[in-house]
């Protein structure tokens, strides 16, 4: 899959690696951006996308990586879709993980105080990009899960899940859950779990989804899926 800004045809300079890159890559999409009517909602993601904190969280985990590895943290939007990439040494994977479980958090909070729904997905492995355009596996991996998500939330891709090991003393942003997907069953992944305040309750939720009418069958699943992933959260927290 290639991610594109533009569908019209583009002259560019050869890229100057003409090899695949390892790397973390994420992708957010806004659900139900197609019907957005009000141009406030343009500006409003772009305030979300403006205001990020992707190299200041960059920074703070920078200081953990193997071999003193200076990575880097780009963001780039296309439209609705967000993505932001992490390249990285292998040995890094589980670092690099967690900084994308961070930015997500981040993202998907700011998004629920502007009326921004997230959905996305975390993959690893090969990809390159040239300036807003996208390459790779890790990529196609990434947009294949994210479209099948069902819900406001980030999801580990397969290859992420199978690979990551959470590094010592580092707070993680991940917690395991099987998240209704669509045509297919739930399975068991990490998910990044948002849900860090006591106020984002099943109460405040229900209450917070009830302003965005109307609300049909297909959008109804996507909020209850997210209000069970809330539900299950708070019931974890109270059992420690």
């Amino acid at each position: 899959m290639t991610i594109n800004g533009s569908s019209e045809p583009q002259v560019e300079d050869k890229p100057q690696s003409k090899t695949f890159k390892e790397g973390v890559i994420t992708l957010l999409d806004v659900l139900g951006w197609k019907g957005k009517t009000n141009i406030n909602s343009m500006y409003n993601l772009w305030d979300i996308i403006s205001e990020n904190k992707v190299n200041d969280i960059t920074k703070q985990y920078s200081k953990f990586t193997e071999k003193g590895e200076n990575i880097e943290t780009k963001v780039i939007s296309i439209s609705d879709t967000i993505i932001f990439y992490t390249f990285c040494d292998p040995l890094n994977y589980g670092i690099v993980l967690e900084l994308h479980g961070e930015i997500a958090s981040d993202f998907l909070i700011r998004g629920l105080e502007r009326n921004i729904l997230f959905r996305g997905a975390t993959s690893l492995g090969e990809f390159q990009t040239k300036e807003n355009i996208f390459i790779g596996p890790a990529v196609d991996e990434a947009a294949s899960w994210y479209e099948r998500s069902n819900w406001i939330g980030i999801i580990m891709s397969p290859s992420a899940y199978f690979k990551y090991k959470k590094p010592v003393n580092i707070q993680t942003y991940w917690i395991g859950h099987d998240p209704e997907l669509k045509n297919m069953r739930p399975r068991l992944t990490l998910c990044v779990n948002w849900v860090r305040e006591s106020k984002y309750n099943t109460e405040y939720m229900k209450e917070y989804f009830s302003q965005f009418c109307p609300i049909t069958p297909e959008i109804s699943s996507k909020y209850d899926n997210t209000i069970n992933f809330v539900k299950k959260i708070a019931e974890s927290t109270l059992e420690k």
